[in-house]
């Protein structure tokens, strides 16, 4: 459940969470993001002024990642890799930051349901990464 509100209610498995609760996770962890001295130019780079539409983006996308049942997000894998700069350890802080913003703002069921998707998402970007990475070292004459 989310800390800052006793509305929520689900299995720990697939916990209900209002789109406020992840509203606050969003913004907090772009707020984290665009101020942490690794991750910001990156990101600055990538959205280009258009935050309101970023965030609506992303609280859409958590809604549905995070539903027990209903439409699946969009794959974020293909949008990340045209992030100027985006490597393996980026991906890692991002994570952590991640990490750290829902346990901040929710208990552990609820925070585990949110790492456990990033965490696969994670995966898959790291594995794309690698191998965006291997392709420009094997096309370079």
């Amino acid at each position: 459940m989310d800390k800052n509100e006793d509305g929520s209610s689900g299995s720990a498995l697939a916990p209900r969470v209002s789109e406020e609760a992840i509203a606050r996770l969003v913004d907090r962890f772009y707020a984290k993001v665009r101020s942490d001295p690794q991750l910001e130019y990156v990101i600055d780079n990538a959205i280009v002024g258009d935050w309101a539409g970023h965030l609506a983006r992303m609280r859409a996308f958590w809604t549905a990642a995070i539903a027990p049942e209903g439409d699946s997000p969009k794959d974020p894998v293909d949008a990340h890799l045209r992030f100027d700069g985006m490597d393996r350890a980026l991906l890692t802080r991002w994570i952590a930051l991640f990490d750290e913003t829902c346990s901040e703002l929710f208990d552990e069921p609820l925070a585990a349901s949110f790492r456990m998707k990033a965490d696969q998402i994670a995966e898959k970007l790291r594995f794309a990464v690698s191998n965006k990475v291997q392709a420009r070292t094997h096309s370079t004459p």
